[in-house]
């Protein structure tokens, strides 16, 4: 069997994270060719969920001790959260000017500190449970999988956005067994423990379905409201969740490898999306694609441009911070 493609996986999934954030600022500056800061912003609305499945798809066949798997992960994410956390707390403090903001460790317990940093506390949550979903992923039988993927698509998905449509089609009964996380986690390691071998040109129709009605959904919102409506761009909307699936097993089974030239984006990927805040707000906004160009047709290239440094910026400076042993950690 051929061996999961995870270097393109993550690779794909950080690219998308850093040109969600690029499109993002625009996004919110809802009026005239607002359309082209929806349309990138639409296209990226798998990341998340990829990184998610990815993490099931590598750690849940593994068997071995707690205690070690534990062990692994504490120097991987405490470290990081710890270094980039008072990198953004300092940055907040001295350059955003929030002088007041305390630099006690309490604020790490509090919860992320920059919006971005959400995600450390997530995969914190997933990891300290993986030991459990090991024993549930190795033992249930494909059929047990397939319900218990069903029940969490019903329950964090159809559910809350059927209501959001006006469609009541709660029952009383809680099915809410798998938070929305630890779903995709599970999703992950069934796709890849099966490898499903849907030919390319169906995938592709997926994503691209399923990418135009989070675009039509979003779009329709946010024309009833008169402002940008973030809704259906949840990582549980339906059709992000089928556009992950789609995007997941193009990048499994693909037999290209990652190019040379962009294996640093796959192996700091951690690092870029640490990092990749600072550079996007104090290089591209600042000096490409600038507030006064966020509802321009300008947009439609900016965007995509002030992507290309962040990505190449980012991915600069974590292969420096990996060449100093005191920063290498932090990635």
């Amino acid at each position: 069997m051929q061996p999961l493609n995870a270097n393109l996986t993550r690779a794909i999934a950080i690219a998308l994270v850093v040109m969600l954030h690029m499109s993002a600022n625009s996004f919110a500056s809802y009026g005239e060719n607002w359309w082209i800061s929806l349309t990138y912003d639409s296209l990226t609305r798998a990341c998340v969920p990829l990184f998610f499945m990815l993490s099931g798809a590598l750690l849940l066949q593994k068997i071995e001790p707690a205690a070690i798997f534990y062990r692994k992960r504490v120097a991987k994410i405490l470290i990081p959260l710890i270094f980039w956390s008072y990198v953004y707390l300092l940055y907040r403090k001295y350059y955003v000017g929030e002088s007041e903001l305390s630099l006690s460790p309490l604020m790490l317990l509090n919860g992320p500190v920059y919006y971005h940093l959400w995600f450390l506390y997530s995969i914190i949550a997933v990891y300290l449970f993986i030991p459990m979903l090991r024993f549930y992923a190795i033992n249930a039988t494909n059929s047990v999988k397939l319900l218990v993927l069903a029940l969490w698509f019903v329950s964090q998905s159809i559910q809350p956005f059927a209501a959001i449509l006006g469609w009541n089609l709660y029952t009383g009964i809680d099915l809410g067994f798998v938070s929305r996380f630890f779903g995709f986690v599970l999703l992950g390691e069934y796709l890849a423990s099966n490898r499903y071998m849907l030919n390319k040109a169906t995938l592709l129709t997926i994503f691209t379905v399923s990418t135009l009605l989070t675009l039509i959904f979003t779009y329709h919102s946010s024309s009833q409201s008169g402002a940008a409506n973030e809704v259906w761009f949840q990582y549980h909307s339906p059709f992000v969740i089928t556009a992950a699936i789609a995007l997941f097993l193009l990048c499994m089974n693909a037999k290209t490898q990652l190019p040379a030239l962009f294996e640093p984006v796959s192996t700091y990927s951690f690092g870029i999306y640490f990092v990749h805040i600072i550079i996007m707000q104090q290089l591209s906004v600042r000096f490409i694609f600038k507030p006064e160009y966020f509802n321009s047709a300008l947009s439609i290239i900016l965007i995509p441009l002030a992507f290309c440094v962040s990505m190449l910026v980012s991915t600069l400076i974590c292969v420096m911070f990996s060449k100093i042993p005191v920063l290498r950690k932090s990635l």
